[in-house]
């Protein structure tokens, strides 16, 4: 599983990279995360079309936003999806 150190650092609010205790901090963390987790993904692709007075339509949801508008102008498909990370039992 790839994990971004990278963002990890910006959430904690590092600038700059940690030092060394830190980061060594962050990859014990890590380690221990990824012994007792099981990532699961789950997602849906629908349609995007677009109609009058800035309206969007996903699937069967229709949305009426500007700014929604002008993000989606260029996409056919819309991706909608949810991540779990459930802990697996430790025996």
């Amino acid at each position: 599983m790839d994990i971004s150190r990278k963002e990890i650092l910006r959430y904690l609010g590092y600038r700059r990279k940690p030092d060394e205790v830190v980061a060594n901090s962050i990859e014990s963390c890590l380690a221990e995360l990824l012994r007792v987790i099981s990532p699961k993904c789950i997602y849906q692709i629908f349609p995007v079309t677009f109609g009058e007075n800035h309206l969007v339509t996903i699937g069967s949801i229709s949305i009426q936003s500007k700014i929604y508008l002008s993000i989606l102008m260029a996409a056919k498909k819309q991706l909608f999806c949810s991540y779990t990370w459930r802990t697996k039992p430790i025996y």
